[in-house]
């Protein structure tokens, strides 16, 4: 579970100067965004949570998750992986 924390405080980090690299946009613009993010994460680890899932015991199938809170999971993790595809 630590690991794991630490590998999202990472991703976080990424997430900040990727909002801060494109500045010129109004700071409170970078602030929702980033909110936004943070917000996408926690959902993200609450859906997990809710469905009794241990996230380093394996890939995650969409089909482990209760349907009730697929959609939510999976927008949260399309979103995730496209932020993460934009940092790289």
């Amino acid at each position: 579970m630590f690991r794991k924390a630490k590998t999202r405080k990472a991703e976080s980090f990424k997430m900040k100067a990727l909002f801060f690299k494109n500045f010129p946009k109004k700071s409170n613009e970078i602030f929702i965004s980033y909110q936004y993010y943070i917000e996408v994460l926690m959902t993200y680890e609450k859906v997990l949570v809710q469905s009794g899932i241990n996230p380093s015991s394996g890939p995650i199938d969409v089909g482990m998750i209760p349907p009730n809170l697929q959609e939510e999971f999976l927008k949260a993790r399309d979103f995730i992986e496209y932020v993460d595809k934009q940092i790289q």
